[in-house]
């Protein structure tokens, strides 16, 4: 068994082979837009990019400390990728 930190939540979660764990069954896209900013979004397999569909989480980092906001505040799918630089986040 091994784990995966998973940035949505801030835990490990359990990633098994085939498919058995829920971070292995979505689609991610990574966005490293600085050296200090990056916008990680997960969708249903298939999303585009440009459908109201995605979790979306900035991580921050300060010298060395990172810190984790979601779009909108909340874990809804309901955030458009391509937006993701101007959406609003805590």
């Amino acid at each position: 068994m091994s784990f995966a930190f998973n940035p949505f939540t801030g835990n490990l979660d359990t990633v098994t082979g085939g498919g058995g764990s829920s971070l292995s069954s979505m689609d991610y896209e990574i966005d490293e837009a600085s050296d200090t900013v990056t916008y990680i979004g997960k969708a249903d397999p298939g999303t585009a990019t440009s459908a109201a569909s995605w979790q979306i989480v900035r991580v921050t980092r300060v010298d060395d400390d990172y810190s984790r906001e979601l779009a909108d505040g909340d874990t809804d799918f309901d955030n458009i990728w391509d937006d993701r630089a101007s959406l609003s986040y805590s």
